[in-house]
């Protein structure tokens, strides 16, 4: 039997990159004929959290994923065991991209660092296409896999559009504050209800400090229409969670950073996946898709293709198909 240990960074709840670890945990652990073992590590004091000893683990039979590149510099003190990276995101090249010179020397510190640690992995796993095309790394011993959607409980058909605006996650990393400073810079003066669901603090310091008229929710209000998820991001670094988080409850995507290619495959994503690049323009995206007779029956197709092509479990799937060949 082979043992699987996954090795992530402390779960907050509010953290994209918990929320993948905390569902794909989940679906692998339930696997057949494999032992499974979940470790957390700590970036602070650069430790395994668990404090177990790492030649307890460190077996010609063990399979160690380091997931998110935190966790990368563990690999080195596995001498039997495979290791598998799990990339969440490659955040040079948003640095890059901000055109700041300190930006600037954390994106080749990034870079240097990310790429001094693969040369210890077995296989790469990016959490979305972007990062896959962009990172150079050998198609023989890496993948893109897709991560999924969680839709909310019993969610209502779809039946008309709702003039409502959402914004939900969470914005502690210096780039995605930044964006979010830059977004509600400009004033909106358009006539949609902005609606906050679950968002973190740096988020309500931000439209505090902008006057922005905002109500705030921790749960999704009871809803039959489809809505506007705005994601403020203006960058690419890897997959945008927020995404499939805003589908899930019910939402088109409107973005500042492009990400229709990750829906490229899906059907009406050219509809209901949007860049644009002020909240001046939610209303215009709106009173488009209130154009179109048929809105709501394109988004229950749009929404029921991404839950079926955005899945944990075929993600896991994935996962342990590689895992299996080793």
């Amino acid at each position: 039997m082979k043992t699987l240990v996954y090795i992530h960074q402390f779960i907050e709840q509010t953290n994209g990159h918990s929320i993948v670890d905390t569902r794909l945990i989940e679906q692998l652990s339930d696997q057949k004929n494999i032992s499974f073992i979940s470790l957390q590590y700590d970036n602070k004091n650069k430790e395994i959290i668990n404090s177990i000893d790492i030649n307890e683990i460190d077996k010609n039979d063990s399979i160690i994923i380091l997931s998110h590149f935190n966790t990368f510099r563990l690999a080195r003190h596995f001498k039997k065991s495979k290791i598998v990276y799990i990339n969440h995101d490659l955040p040079y090249y948003a640095y890059l991209i901000s055109l700041n010179p300190v930006n600037f020397l954390k994106a080749i510190y990034s870079w240097s660092y990310i790429k001094y640690f693969w040369r210890y992995s077995d296989f790469n796993f990016f959490v979305s296409k972007y990062e896959l095309e962009k990172s150079r790394c050998s198609l023989q011993k890496s993948a893109s896999i897709r991560i999924g959607t969680k839709p909310i409980d019993n969610i209502p058909q779809f039946k008309s559009l709702q003039p409502k605006a959402v914004f939900t996650g969470n914005y502690k990393w210096s780039l995605k504050a930044k964006s979010l400073q830059h977004v509600f810079k400009t004033s909106y003066t358009g006539s949609l209800e902005l609606i906050a669901i679950n968002v973190d603090d740096k988020f309500k310091e931000n439209t505090s400090s902008f006057n922005i008229p905002i109500n705030y929710f921790n749960a999704l209000p009871k809803s039959t229409g489809i809505m506007l998820g705005v994601i403020t991001d203006n960058f690419l670094s890897g997959f945008k969670l927020k995404a499939l988080e805003l589908i899930g409850m019910g939402c088109c995507v409107v973005s500042f950073a492009d990400i229709s290619n990750e829906f490229d495959d899906v059907e009406y994503s050219d509809l209901f996946i949007r860049k644009v690049k002020s909240l001046n323009e939610l209303d215009s995206v709106y009173s488009e898709l209130q154009k179109d007779k048929s809105v709501a029956e394109k988004f229950s197709f749009f929404y029921n293709d991404v839950c079926a092509k955005f899945n944990w479990s075929e993600t896991a799937d994935k996962i342990i198909s590689v895992i299996k060949s080793f």
